[in-house]
């Protein structure tokens, strides 16, 4: 058996997230489309700060492979590999 910490650390993608980002990009969409009733939808002024607490999560984790491989972390060069 595998132990799922480390599955997690070696996974390069992480598919619970692509249904955070639909949400997250709906409720932009939503918002930015002019209709404001109220539903699930009421809420979309928050979608910003889940997009940015997805991003967090995957540079971070990104930065603490780098620190684990390399053994310390290079931001130029990382700024520029994400490009």
């Amino acid at each position: 058996m595998v132990d799922p910490h480390i599955q997690f650390r070696q996974s390069r993608y992480f598919p619970s997230l692509d249904g955070l980002r639909a949400i997250s990009i709906l409720a932009v969409v939503w918002h930015h489309s002019g209709f404001h009733g109220s539903g699930i939808f009421l809420a979309v002024t928050s979608a910003w700060q889940l997009f940015f607490a997805i991003s967090g999560f995957l540079i971070t984790t990104l930065l603490l492979r780098e620190r684990e491989s390399t053994g310390h972390i290079n931001l130029k060069i990382f700024t520029f590999a994400v490009r």
